[in-house]
């Protein structure tokens, strides 16, 4: 049974690792920043998933790739044509990111107190992110 579940966790990872890939090779910006977004929620289900079945290896690698999908819709939220006040995408982003932080408080608090160094430090990551997008978004220009 073990070596079934063990494989089944690989096989996880390997196609979480894909689609963050497959994110980072769509060539438009919006679609990039929205696809993002959509992966950075599904690690964090997987890291909940992780924390509840007692997996911190696991639980640590999805909150590394919630990371580097957030600062990958940062970085594409650049890239697109329009600035940041007209552009729709970054509200869509900013209320992504608060969901996201409000779900985060939640796990952390599932989780035991000696395994909560990665979800402290993916918390604030994902608060940092969200205040530049805020920021970037409230600033006039």
């Amino acid at each position: 049974m073990k070596p079934l579940l063990f494989g089944f966790i690989l096989v996880s990872l390997v196609m979480r690792a894909a689609s963050l890939e497959a994110v980072k090779s769509e060539t438009n910006p919006k679609k990039r920043a929205v696809l993002a977004l959509d992966n950075c929620e599904a690690a964090m289900n997987e890291a909940r998933n992780a924390s509840h079945a007692g997996d911190w290896k696991k639980m640590a690698a999805a909150f590394q790739e919630v990371d580097a999908s957030a600062d990958l819709c940062y970085t594409s939220l650049h890239e697109t044509d329009k600035p940041p006040r007209k552009n729709p995408l970054y509200k869509r982003a900013e209320l992504k990111l608060r969901s996201l932080i409000r779900m985060m408080a939640g796990v952390t608090n599932d989780i035991p107190y000696d395994e909560r160094a990665a979800a402290n430090q993916t918390q604030q990551h994902l608060q940092e992110v969200h205040d530049k997008i805020l920021n970037e978004e409230m600033q006039k220009r």
